[in-house]
């Protein structure tokens, strides 16, 4: 879980991949040009040799809607988070 976005702790990330090896990225923004993007380049970059997984992501369906009941409806739930877990676990 970073603490900040900028800086971007890549210390403590990387060695946190080391440690267990896998990395999954979960973000309520487009996959595209995103923060999660950045960041799974960084780890990929510096703790390749470390994954045992390719690193997993989960972000928001590629169009977003402009009214609340829409953008919510496309935010990633707790329901899609374990579902996506275990298949990216099971691969």
């Amino acid at each position: 879980d970073l603490r900040s976005l900028s800086p971007i702790d890549v210390k403590t990330t990387g060695e946190s991949c080391v440690k267990t090896g896998r990395v999954f990225i979960i973000e309520p923004t487009l996959a595209s040009c995103s923060v999660g993007a950045d960041l799974a380049c960084r780890i990929q970059e510096l703790c390749f040799d470390y994954l045992d997984a390719p690193i997993g992501r989960l972000n928001v369906d590629e169009s977003i809607g402009y009214s609340g009941t829409l953008e919510t409806s496309c935010i990633p739930s707790v329901d899609d988070v374990v579902t996506h877990l275990n298949r990216w676990l099971l691969s």
